[in-house]
């Protein structure tokens, strides 16, 4: 803040986990997040990492900024005492604004640059893709021809259980772009995704393997239906439910990946246990009194080194976001798997998934599901 106010450049950003969106006061780090199904309160900071270790895989093709994880100290005035927060820092990127708030921008961006944030998307199931978390940056020539590049942040809401696969969330359905067919050197990436060199790289940063299997799921989607011609948008309503979460008729219609892969689980003899029923929150008064933490000091390098350290793995049954340890451990981390499990889909039923994708895809079955 402090920096800001001076006219110095900022730096990055910073998400505690304890903030995260469903961090209500009453719960703890590693419960269930009540505002998405699938996911758990403080596992935002990972899938901000996650989305940006696996663009990284393949030379940062959608653009996701830089992000670590992290620790910062934040020092309470008010009591005089000093506590450790641990979230994700993602280089801060500056912008013209939102794709929300510059939506003629987003008129004039090229195709490929929606199809890289969309294909992004679709790997990790992102279930908060709204205009607001897309940048529009100006790559202004001499020509005069300006170039629109969008930049995807806020993935925090993204790679949930693969049980609960009802919230997927995509603005870029609405836009014209998402309709055209993907490109040579696009359709060149998607089949150079290793669905198995993605799985390593989360077991890297922790994720649960119930989520990593979301991955898996949503990436061989991606790369049979595209194989087949399948556009963007066609590919978003094959994701999406018909009706958005909050909905009254959202849990009255499945998405048509719902469908395949219950059709996939018995054709192997597996039980796939739907539990993405949309969320719903009574509303409440939320007590931000002691919102206020002072000022932060980041613990981490500003030149956002790739090589930055990840904290350290040590597991506890859910974390009190109301604690008042001054001497609380600042290596400590929730175990994720607690709430669903972490025991992933049997082997077989993707080689099963990946065949009843082909046949959806090639007689165009998945649009049956469509309401």
């Amino acid at each position: 803040r402090n920096r800001v106010e001076r006219g110095e450049s900022k730096l990055a950003v910073f998400k505690p986990e304890d903030e995260e969106t469903g961090a209500q006061r009453q719960l703890r780090l590693g419960d269930k997040n009540p505002e998405r199904a699938g996911m758990v309160i403080g596992g935002g900071a990972k899938r901000e990492r996650a989305a940006y270790v696996l663009d990284k895989l393949y030379f940062g093709f959608s653009k996701v900024p830089p992000t670590l994880l992290t620790q910062v100290t934040s020092h309470d005035t008010t009591k005089d005492r000093t506590k450790v927060k641990r979230g994700s820092l993602q280089r801060y990127c500056p912008s013209e604004g939102s794709a929300e708030e510059k939506p003629d921008l987003v008129f004039r961006a090229k195709c490929t640059e929606v199809h890289r944030i969309g294909i992004l998307d679709l790997r990790i199931f992102n279930t908060d893709r709204h205009a607001g978390n897309i940048l529009c940056q100006l790559n202004k020539k001499r020509d005069g021809k300006d170039e629109v590049l969008l930049i995807p942040i806020d993935h925090a809401l993204s790679l949930p259980d693969y049980r609960f696969l009802g919230e997927a969330y995509f603005d870029w359905v609405y836009w014209k772009q998402s309709e055209e067919k993907f490109d040579a050197n696009t359709l060149e990436y998607i089949n150079k995704i290793d669905v198995h060199k993605d799985a390593d790289a989360l077991r890297e940063i922790n994720i649960p393997e119930t989520c990593i299997a979301t991955n898996i799921i949503c990436t061989t989607a991606l790369k049979v239906g595209a194989s087949f011609g399948l556009s963007l948008y066609d590919l978003g309503a094959v994701f999406q439910r018909p009706f958005m979460a909050g909905h009254p008729d959202h849990d009255k219609y499945l998405s048509p990946l719902e469908y395949m892969i219950i059709i996939a689980s018995e054709n192997v003899n597996f039980e796939y246990d739907i539990g993405a029923q949309s969320t719903s929150l009574e509303e409440e008064e939320h007590d931000n009194a002691n919102s206020d933490m002072g000022e932060m000091q980041v613990l981490a390098t500003s030149h956002m080194s790739d090589d930055s350290p990840i904290v350290s793995k040590t597991e506890r049954v859910g974390i009190d976001l109301n604690s008042d340890n001054e001497e609380e451990e600042e290596d400590d981390e929730f175990d994720e798997g607690r709430v669903f499990g972490n025991v992933p889909p049997p082997e077989n039923l993707y080689q099963e998934l990946e065949q009843v994708f082909r046949e959806s895809f090639m007689n165009e079955k998945w649009r049956e599901w469509l309401v």
